[in-house]
């Protein structure tokens, strides 16, 4: 794996264990079954992109908010 997004995946992660409860096995299936996840990374392939605003546009996804990923993104 790319080594900027094993950086964004570290990020989210911490993000989800720090700030939701989760545990890291828990935290770690939720980022890599998330279409956030896959669109970032497998898709658009955007390693320019914070490990911050992949959290946020996760917890965005997982809250159905209509503003997920149509932010720009340079």
């Amino acid at each position: 794996m790319n080594k900027y997004f094993n950086i964004q995946a570290e990020v989210v992660v911490n993000g989800l264990m720090k700030f939701r409860g989760l545990s890291r096995d828990k935290a770690l299936e939720l980022w890599t079954k998330s279409k956030t996840r896959q669109l970032i990374q497998e898709e658009y392939k955007m390693e320019h992109i914070s490990g911050a605003r992949c959290y946020d546009e996760l917890l965005m996804e997982i809250e159905n908010d209509p503003y997920w990923m149509k932010g720009q993104f340079d």
